[in-house]
């Protein structure tokens, strides 16, 4: 075995990052109980170099830290695609600069993809802070991972460990036309061709704040995230057809231990059961085929 290369790569993309998150961030990496790795950081913003000072702090401390800037604005598709070819090691554990690991996700990720060869990418639940605290629960086998697709993302992107040779494999890589859902494409794409799983225990702690992506692309998060749903009903119909039959997520209301609505969201719809059988509500949703957002071609 070539001790020389790590077990695990975090890639590690900077932009514009406050210092205590990325402290926060390096702080988690370097308290793993894995200690087979390397943090590979690639940093996107050439004009500001406050979190070069940082990372250099931490890489005299510690050899494992790599550190690269581009030499212009790349966007995070292409900068993330360049740190998975600079990644060494076969698996690579998917990290954004505000989160934590916690000290045992690397171990026990790496574990789950020694365990099952045949698995392309694991994840894992996820602990928001620094907003309303909530727990993101994901599904943990191969048909609940696709048919969770027509609700949302499947794996949690900052929880992910990837298997290098397999992407290698597929010719997968993130695509900046699906940006703010460049990482549902690529989790689609997986779970098209390979196995994905979630491990059923929170291993990250994912920042929640105003320029998160998710909150400052609203908009464009929902046309990509339905022309994906669009492709996959394309793709598997006979996922669609499950989707759409048993409802992708449910809530209940519910007073003194009665269930007294009971909410059922579907691909394209979502309705309200009053007592759990009588249609008190509908919304219908489509698509605009007009749109130039949804007549480009998603391709595999």
């Amino acid at each position: 075995m070539d001790t020389s290369v790590p077990r695990v790569s975090v890639a590690l993309p900077v932009y514009r990052t406050k210092e205590k998150y990325l402290r926060d961030c390096l702080d988690g990496l370097l308290a793993q109980t894995e200690t087979n790795f390397e943090i590979v950081i690639l940093d996107d913003c050439p004009e500001d170099t406050s979190a070069e000072k940082v990372i250099r702090e931490y890489m005299e401390k510690d050899p494992r830290i790599i550190y690269q800037r581009n030499s212009s604005n790349l966007g995070i598709s292409e900068t993330r695609n360049r740190l998975i070819d600079m990644c060494r090691a076969e698996y690579i554990a998917v990290h954004d600069h505000d989160d934590i690991s916690l000290p045992n996700r690397l171990e026990k990720e790496a574990d789950y993809l020694d365990a099952h060869p045949d698995t392309a990418a694991v994840g894992s639940w996820m602990k928001s802070i620094g907003g309303c605290p909530r727990l993101e629960k994901f599904p943990d086998d191969d048909s609940s991972i696709l048919r969770e697709c027509f609700y949302r993302c499947p794996v949690g992107h900052t929880t992910a460990m990837l298997r290098k040779s397999m992407l290698k494999k597929h010719g997968i890589r993130y695509e900046e036309e699906f940006f703010p859902c460049e990482d549902f494409a690529l989790f689609i794409k997986i779970a098209l061709c390979e196995n994905v799983h979630n491990i059923p225990e929170t291993l990250v702690l994912y920042r929640d704040h105003d320029d998160n992506t998710s909150s400052t692309h609203m908009r464009e998060l929902h046309l990509e995230t339905d022309r994906l749903r669009a492709y996959l009903a394309q793709k598997r119909p006979d996922v669609a057809a499950d989707a759409y039959a048993f409802g992708v997520k449910q809530w209940k209301i519910t007073i003194f231990g009665i269930p007294v609505l009971k909410v059922r969201q579907y691909v394209s719809r979502t309705v309200g059961l009053l007592f759990g059988f009588l249609p008190v509500f509908r919304c219908q949703k489509s698509l605009k085929k007009g749109d130039k957002k949804y007549s480009r071609q998603f391709r595999l």
